[in-house]
């Protein structure tokens, strides 16, 4: 599920941290949902009805984005260039050999709000103080 998470930071971080779920028709959104549901698709294993539940869109819905993103990297250079770049991105924060666990929080953790970072705070630090075996796995980059 972090994947899916990471994957539509990635997405919202390139249009401006718009919301993915919103119910508009708008061009940017729509180009938006059209690439989360492709990179999500080609990056991880899940459903198409999982991909959808990130979006509040049904599996019919992410099947045709993906699709609809398909004919436009073939017809439109600029979109395809988008796309590639926002899979580059995503591909780096998800390859576990390769990016530390820190890459992977900065890249939704800024589009968070300042409530939804002190949840996760205070959830990560009792999650911590009562799992002796998580002290040895997490390792602290400065």
């Amino acid at each position: 599920m972090l994947d899916l998470i990471q994957i539509r930071a990635v997405v919202e971080s390139e249009y401006h941290l718009m919301n993915l779920s919103a119910k508009t028709r708008e061009r940017k959104f729509c180009d938006a949902r059209k690439m989360y549901s492709y990179i999500a698709r080609k990056c991880t294993k899940y459903s198409l009805k999982k991909i959808g539940e990130f979006i509040e869109r049904d599996h019919t819905t992410v099947l045709h984005s993906i699709k609809r993103c398909e004919d436009l990297m073939e017809t439109d250079k600029n979109f395809l260039m988008k796309v590639r770049g926002l899979v580059f991105k995503t591909t780096g924060i998800l390859n576990i050999k390769t990016a530390t666990y820190k890459d992977k929080i900065d890249v939704f953790w800024s589009s968070l709000s300042n409530k939804q970072q002190e949840e996760i705070y205070i959830k990560v630090n009792e999650m911590y103080a009562n799992n002796s075996g998580l002290k040895k796995e997490i390792h602290y980059v400065n």
